[in-house]
């Protein structure tokens, strides 16, 4: 600010040197002393700026200036291809995964319920097993509505 460095700008050029990385600004500023003048700027603006001693380091030269890396994947294709076939990816395992775990609940008609029943049924007896394992369905449904309902009805109450 106090040299009149506009903010937000993307400056690549310390003493007519360009700055393409973070390693030419290390060797830039390896070569530069406290209290020198230094020339910052990019194609349409120059600055000149002295430099003046760390807090904590008096020996070590400073400007203060932030260091900001920008990532910018707009114009590549290729990226845009990686992340829409990442994003596909994501989905088909969650909805897997989701299916998965349901087929597995202790109701009836699905996987889960099957091997609840056969097990009952052979450890309790056919009749009884048949009773437990109806019970365990009906608490399972009854859960499953009240977890489905409880955002309907959170939603109306608002």
């Amino acid at each position: 600010e106090q040299a009149g460095i506009e903010t937000d700008v993307i400056y690549n050029r310390i003493n007519n040197i360009t700055i393409t990385n973070i390693g030419d600004l290390i060797k830039v500023f390896d070569k530069i002393e406290v209290n020198e003048t230094v020339i910052i700027g990019n194609n349409e603006k120059n600055y000149t700026i002295t430099t003046t001693s760390r807090p904590d380091a008096p020996d070590q030269p400073v400007i203060g200036v932030t260091i900001q890396t920008r990532h910018t994947n707009e114009d590549n294709i290729l990226i845009k291809i990686f992340l829409w076939f990442l994003g596909l990816f994501s989905w088909i395992f969650m909805l897997s995964l989701g299916l998965g775990l349901a087929n597995l609940l202790p109701i009836g008609p699905v996987d889960g319920g099957r091997m609840l029943h056969v097990s009952l049924t052979r450890t309790l007896g056919k009749k009884k097993g048949l009773i437990i394992w109806s019970k365990i369905t009906m608490i399972m449904i009854i859960i499953i509505v009240i977890l489905l309902l409880t955002p309907i009805l959170k939603a109306i109450m608002i």
